[in-house]
């Protein structure tokens, strides 16, 4: 089973749950980044994933038990890969969860029930800079796309996994962390 939001019928849900440090890069697009003062809230860091090879549709466990509070950094090779999905608030036997994917296909990133257009550049990996707070997730990703969804979620949606589908990528590095309360 694959959890999915309710919508918006909350009021809240979609909002910006971070500060964000916005900035135009030399194309003149915006970019999009976490306000750096946030990594002072980091604790419990993870011992980070080596270089792990992502074969064609085998689950990667990265963590069993991230929280509700943490931070992720991920960077990926894509590769041959059509599409990579990261699992977020993975149950610990591996029965929901909440997708957040990049399809290099279609050329969208998707978490939850929001799916927006993005495209890698040749060579480029793919980098996600993950935040979860309860029911809200938050990504960065390649600091060109970013956006907060609500998720449904309970104490026992902790974990986090990759997923490669149509082909091999690689995971090049990988660290989380707990997030401590800014209160």
């Amino acid at each position: 089973m694959i959890m999915t939001p309710q919508g918006p019928a909350s009021g809240w849900s979609n909002c910006i749950s971070l500060p964000r440090v916005l900035s135009l890069a030399a194309d003149g697009t915006l970019r999009y980044a976490p306000l750096p003062e946030l990594e002072a809230l980091r604790s419990k860091a993870r011992k980070p994933a080596a270089k792990q090879a992502l074969k064609d549709g085998q689950e990667l466990v990265l963590d069993t038990t991230m929280g509700l509070h943490a931070e992720s950094d991920l960077e990926i090779d894509v590769k041959q890969a059509k599409k990579i999905e990261l699992r977020i608030g993975r149950t610990a036997d591996g029965s929901a969860s909440v997708p957040f994917a990049y399809d290099q296909t279609a050329g969208t990133l998707t978490l939850g029930q929001r799916t927006v257009s993005f495209q890698l550049k040749k060579g480029e990996p793919l980098r996600v800079r993950l935040f979860t707070d309860g029911v809200v997730a938050e990504a960065y990703i390649n600091e060109r796309e970013c956006f907060s969804q609500a998720i449904p979620v309970t104490d026992k949606s902790v974990g986090l996994s990759i997923v490669a589908a149509g082909g091999d990528a690689e995971l090049k590095a990988c660290e989380i962390w707990e997030m401590s309360s800014i209160w």
